[in-house]
This record gives C-alpha cells, sequence and structure tokens, in this order.
C-alpha cells in the first residue's frame, strides 16, 4: 500500500476485501473506471467487471481462469464494454516481430523516465528455493528475479547437453503445417535461423489466416515451399520428397504433425473410420520414415498424444495411430536414426481443443487443462537437446482425474503418482450419492439412484434436475456424443460404479440407465433391466455397424467380429 501510493496512486483498495468491487463504484460515483487491469483469479474477475464503467475495457493478464476455460458473466458488459486477453507468452512465441517492437517501445519510454520500472528482488539460480519460499510467505514487494547466469552446470555435476543446433544451410519439413500447432512451429524454426521451409498439408495454405502466415514468413527472408499432399498418400508422399530434392537443399528435420480424428466407440468404427485417422498419422509417419532413412537428418519428430498411454473415451482409432508413432520412434531409435515422439496433453493457444470449446471443457472437467504455446516449445527444444525418444507432457490435476478413470488405478505407470494425490472428491457430493444408495432399501434404492443420474445428466446438459422426467429420452434435450461420454465418467465418479463402456449406451431415459445401474449395484432390477435401444451417445450412424457388448465377449470373438479389418495400415502401405 504504502509503495503504490508513493508511486502516485490517490486511492488503494485491499483487493482480499469481498466488496472492493462496491467499493471502487463509491469512490466513482457509481459511475465505475474505464480500464480494469486484472491478475486475480475466480470470484474477482466478476466483481472487477462490474466496476467497469461505459465503454469500459476488463483487461485479463493471468492465467489460471484461461487455462481453466472458466465462465464470466456477460451482463456487466452491456454497457459496450469489452474484455480482453493479453497474454505475453503467445506474443512471445507467436510473432518475432511484434514482441521486438513492443519490447523498443517499452525501453525507449524506461529511458525516457516515462515508465518506471517496479521494485524487484533478485536470487542467484543456485538460491531459487529461497525465492519460492519468499513468494509463498507473502513478504515480496514488487517482483521476484532469479538471475541466471552465462553458463552453470545443473546441480549433480553433469554438464549441460549442448542447445538443439537449427541450421540455415538445409531446409525443415512441417507435415500438418496449417492445421494446428504448425505455425508455432515454423516460427520457432525461423527465430532459431531456419531459412527454407517446406509447409506440407493436404488442402495446403488455401485459408486466407495461412496465406497471411506465409507472407510473413517471406516477408521475414524465408524461402517457403508450399507442398499440398495427403500425409497418408505414398504417392503423394513421394512427390513431396521428389519436390523438395529439386529445390538443392539439404533435409535437416522432419516435424510430423499431420492428423485427423473421428470419434466413435469401437463398436462404431469401421475399416473407412479407422484408416481416414491411421492413415495421415500413423502411415504417414511410416511414410516418411522409409523416405528419410537414408539421410542425415539431425532430427524426426512426430506429435504423439497422451491418449497412446491412457487412452481416451471414443478414440480408439486415435489412441492406436498414435501408439504406432511412439513404437516407431523407439524403432528408429534402435536403428541409429534420430527419433522423438512426443505425447502431448493439451496444447492451448492452438491446435484442435483449443478450436473446440466443448472439448476443452470436457477436458477441463477431467482435470487436464493446456499447455501454453511457449511451454511447448521449451519442452521441444529441452527434448531434443537431451536426446530423449519419448516425453509425455500433461498438465493435470491426478486427484480429479483419477475419479473419472477409476479403471487406470491399478495401473504400474501411474502408482507413485496416483500415491502421492490426496484421495478427495472432486464432483461435489459423489460420497454423500454412494452412501445414500448403500443406505437405502432395496424399494427405494432405485429411486435414489434415479435421483444421483438426474443431478449429473443435469450437470451435463445444463437443466435443472427437478425438470427432467425418468421417461424422457435424453437426445430430446440435445444429448450428443460427447455428452454421452461425459454423462458415464460423472456417473463412475459419482456412484462409484463401473459399467461396461456399451451397455449404457443402450439407454436412452435416466430411468433405464437408473434401471442398468440398481442392477450393478444389487438394487431391485436385473443387471439387464434396460431395455435395448438406440445409443445414448447419438454417434453418426456407420454402414455395417452392428452393437455389441464387449465386455461380454470371448478374445475368439472379438477376433471373429474384427475379422478382415486388421492391419489396415499395412494393407495400405503394401498396395499403395
Amino acid at each position: 500500500r504504502t509503495l503504490l501510493q508513493t508511486l502516485g496512486v490517490k486511492h488503494v483498495i485491499d483487493s482480499r476485501r469481498g466488496d472492493f468491487a462496491e467499493a471502487v463504484m463509491e469512490l466513482t460515483d457509481r459511475r465505475g473506471v474505464d480500464v480494469v487491469l486484472n491478475a486475480l483469479a475466480g470470484e474477482a474477475i466478476p466483481m472487477g467487471l462490474s466496476c467497469l464503467a461505459e465503454f469500459g475495457r476488463f483487461i485479463e493478464i493471468g492465467k489460471r481462469d484461461i487455462y481453466q476455460n472458466s465462465r464470466i458473466p456477460l451482463r456487466p458488459l452491456r454497457r459496450n464494454a469489452s474484455f480482453h486477453v493479453v497474454a505475453m507468452d503467445a506474443v512471445f512465441a507467436g510473432d518475432e516481430s511484434l514482441a521486438r517492437e513492443m519490447l523498443t517501445e517499452i525501453s525507449d519510454l524506461v529511458g525516457q523516465g516515462i515508465l518506471h520500472p517496479l521494485p524487484f528482488r533478485a536470487f542467484p539460480a543456485n538460491n531459487v528455493g529461497a525465492a519460492f519460499r519468499l513468494m509463498a510467505a507473502g513478504k515480496h514487494i514488487g517482483k521476484v528475479v532469479v538471475s541466471l547466469p552465462e553458463t552453470f552446470l545443473p546441480r549433480r555435476g553433469e554438464p549441460m547437453a549442448p542447445k538443439f543446433e537449427i541450421k540455415s544451410d538445409g531446409c525443415y519439413l512441417i507435415t500438418g503445417a496449417f492445421g494446428g500447432f504448425g505455425k508455432v512451429l515454423a516460427n520457432w524454426l525461423v527465430r532459431g535461423g531456419a531459412r527454407h521451409l517446406v509447409l506440407s498439408s493436404r488442402s495446403g495454405a488455401s485459408t486466407p489466416d495461412a496465406e497471411a502466415f506465409v507472407s510473413s514468413l517471406r516477408d521475414r527472408g524465408v524461402v517457403v515451399q508450399i507442398l499440398k499432399a495427403d500425409a497418408g498418400s505414398p504417392n503423394d508422399i513421394g512427390r513431396l520428397f521428389t519436390d523438395i530434392q529439386q529445390n538443392g537443399q539439404p533435409l535437416r528435420g522432419v516435424f510430423h504433425l499431420a492428423m485427423f480424428i473421428d470419434d466413435a466407440p469401437l463398436a462404431a468404427l469401421n475399416r473407412e473410420r479407422m484408416a481416414s485417422v491411421l492413415g495421415p498419422k500413423a502411415l504417414g509417419a511410416w511414410l516418411l520414415h522409409e523416405r528419410t532413412r537414408d539421410m542425415a537428418l539431425d532430427c524426426f519428430v512426430m506429435f504423439s498424444s497422451v491418449s497412446s498411454i491412457f487412452g481416451n473415451p471414443a478414440q480408439g482409432n486415435y489412441a492406436a495411430a498414435n501408439a504406432f508413432l511412439d513404437s516407431l520412434a523407439h524403432h528408429r531409435h534402435s536403428l541409429g536414426l534420430p527419433a522423438l515422439t512426443l505425447n502431448w496433453g493439451v496444447l492451448g493457444g492452438e491446435g484442435y481443443v483449443a478450436r473446440n470449446e466443448r472439448v476443452a471443457e470436457f477436458l477441463g472437467k477431467q482435470g487436464v487443462s493446456s499447455l501454453s504455446p511457449g511451454e511447448v516449445i521449451s519442452i521441444l527444444e529441452s527434448s531434443l537437446s537431451a536426446g530423449n525418444t519419448q516425453l509425455a507432457a500433461i498438465r493435470v490435476d491426478w486427484a480429479k482425474w483419477k475419479t473419472f478413470f477409476r479403471g487406470m488405478q491399478g495401473n504400474p505407470l501411474l502408482e507413485r503418482i496416483f500415491a502421492s494425490v490426496e484421495d478427495r472428491e472432486t464432483n461435489g457430493g459423489t460420497t454423500d450419492w454412494r452412501n445414500r444408495i448403500e443406505s437405502a432399501g432395496a424399494e427405494e434404492k432405485e429411486t435414489v439412484i434415479a435421483q444421483a443420474v438426474r443431478e449429473v445428466v443435469g450437470s451435463v446438459l445444463r437443466v435443472k434436475p427437478d425438470t427432467l422426467r425418468d421417461d424422457q429420452p435424453l437426445t430430446d434435450l440435445g444429448l450428443d456424443s460427447l455428452m454421452g461420454v461425459e454423462i458415464e465418467n460423472s456417473l463412475e465418479a459419482a456412484i462409484g460404479v463401473a459399467l461396461p463402456p456399451t451397455s449404457l449406451m443402450r439407454a436412452r431415459t435416466i430411468g433405464q440407465i437408473a434401471s442398468l445401474i440398481a442392477g450393478h449395484v444389487g438394487g431391485t432390477a436385473p443387471p439387464t433391466a434396460a431395455p435395448a435401444a438406440a445409443p445414448i451417445t447419438v454417434a453418426e450412424p456407420a454402414p455395417s455397424t452392428v452393437e455389441v457388448d464387449l465386455d461380454a465377449l470371448s478374445n475368439e470373438q472379438i477376433d471373429q467380429l474384427l475379422g478382415d479389418e486388421q492391419n489396415i495400415v499395412l494393407e495400405k502401405s503394401a498396395h499403395g
């Protein structure tokens, strides 16, 4: 408070006060303020919005609510107010010229005495623990700075690995270059010194955004070769490498980002839906491997996913494609060839999840939040420098994730992580539902279960639970496949019953779902009480798809069901 007053701030209000918004309105005679610069999280954001005057601007520089995909109330913006996010890490990672311009302008203003730096306290890198203790105690004013020497050794004394070198006398290939994170990757290569890029995608630079990005690279003196190619087509990849050889620049590195997503339950996956996902990612990686195995590459990087490690509901084809990338990386390593597969969680700022708000919200409820573009590039750089073959990077609340994926609790890979996580309930009242069901009499048990189902379904569909009828088809309320998966996970977390995946798909109404669950927890209804009906997931119909309960089949029956739809990638590779 004293610091701010010495800087000329006339009014200082404690943001920890629950009524600070009202105090601001009183100071401004109920007008509000023109600008709110906010770094606070949670309820402080709606309070700050309520302080805005007409045409006011709310500038958000915090991170927590952004990455948690929090919701904001729109009513405070009714008087032509606006909400802006300033993410400097994204600026530094994505637009070098803008970042340089901004830093130059700020430096000039500091030099002219117009802007004054905040006070700071610096700690050497070998005493970073003291810096964190100071911040944890809340005793610092201004900034806490960790000062890094020009060169230093890790604590254990090993010399640091040399930084991965990006070369200007060769070219770098990026597949899937315009579909998501390709632009961030291209900017990183150019900042590192690359002057020749080969950007490949199925549709090429076909959008105004892609064309503008290519123009910005060329304005920086980069030679950009745009090649339209389906990564899963042997003919297209053959033409791609012919064009690369003709440009006269040796290929230094490959970055394989091409992908396609077609989510569906396992029983709904046919040959076409498997091939559409395996083709660009798995077959594409194999074709790139075959074409480059005799080249002196510096790197061969594949963007994989944690779905190949943990699995993901309705993403069997996508998980399989990523598992192939992981195996290919280790195969190349055994041959003495460079290879790195990165099992990403959620990539923020760019990529599939960033463009699909509902998917991001769905993952957020499972405890998974996004990595910023700057973090992704930092992980990529350090992995290349260290010579890693496979690395997984995910930002996750393991306690929340654990409640959604109870089947993973016996996985040895996660044993130590789960052991260190406090076993708390994250679904608000889930233990209470289990206790109520267990303590209910035989005649009441199904009624209590139906109440729990109504609460879960109401939360997912965003309707009041007491408005839901037991016999009302959920499809009438706008249920889609993603909501169906979320209902299944939430029910397992709330009631503690793991149902066979396809059995829940056959229950259409709350009453049918409750009867099905009651059969599994010893209620009045038998396990088969839920009649067969249309799938709850409302997945788009697939030709020749037969709905079956996979948990009831033997391995031989599953093999017979799959029939000749095995080895799709190998068949496609063999026949071209």
